[in-house]
């Protein structure tokens, strides 16, 4: 730099300074909105779908009862495999079926005062059914009933595509807390310019469930009614 230049920076320097001490220049204020926080509101909001049940889960076993471990096992053995014969004849599937209990267990009698007494073992085999036309639970439940079977649990209904459901479900919840943060923003003169954060606080499936008390002969009434799926959402926007 030359000595003509660096004596012009320096008078600038100094006439700049002179000016600030008589109040006539101060230098560029700060963007006001830089040093505000940026005011926000938090929603929260639940969406739900409903559908039917495409798939049943049966629980369907045979007791049995006999002098000796051995003939009650074997009696029970006999007996089961009609039964899962009858249901594989009923349409379902090997695969779909599966052992959920099996158990080999004393029976003891006592009388009056007497000490008891062993007279007897019993068995439990139970298998559980997957059902993909839940239309033929009442069928399936008839054929193994008539087959052997007599000891019927709880019908589990569900729908095979749940995720896709569950994400429908978090789609709802997301567009009504919105709705929700625009219409309280508004009322307050403020309008939504952008997402602070979003949580997913739970998920909620609601699935019908019937108890089967008693197996009657006959084909059994089943109604599927609806299973729900529902989301909760927390949703914190930005407003201006």
């Amino acid at each position: 730099m030359s000595i003509k230049h660096l004596f012009y920076a320096v008078t600038v320097l100094a006439l700049a300074g002179v000016l600030a001490v008589a109040g006539l220049y101060s230098p560029p204020a700060a963007d006001a909105g830089q040093d505000q926080e940026a005011q926000t509101i938090t929603v929260r909001a639940t969406g739900t779908i409903e559908t039917a049940p495409d798939t049943g889960y049966i629980q369907l076993g045979v007791h049995t009862r006999a002098d000796s471990a051995e003939q009650a096992v074997e009696k029970n053995s006999d007996e089961m495999k009609a039964v899962i014969d009858a249901m594989i004849d009923a349409g379902i599937d090997e695969s779909d079926l599966s052992t959920s209990r099996f158990s080999v267990s004393p029976v003891y009698e006592q009388r009056d005062r007497e000490e008891r007494q062993l007279v007897g073992f019993q068995v439990q085999n139970t298998v559980e059914a997957a059902i993909r036309d839940i239309e033929h639970i009442g069928h399936v439940i008839d054929a193994a009933v008539s087959a052997g079977a007599n000891t019927v649990d709880n019908i589990n209904l569900q729908v095979s595509d749940r995720e896709s459901l569950e994400d429908e479900a978090i789609q709802l919840a997301v567009q009504r807390a919105r709705e929700k943060a625009e219409v309280a923003g508004a009322e307050a003169g403020q309008s939504i310019v952008g997402v602070s954060s979003m949580q997913v606080i739970d998920e909620v499936v609601g699935i019908p469930r019937m108890r089967m008390e008693d197996a009657a002969y006959g084909e059994v009434p089943i109604m599927p009614g609806q299973i729900s799926v529902s989301s909760t959402v927390q949703m914190i926007f930005e407003i201006r």
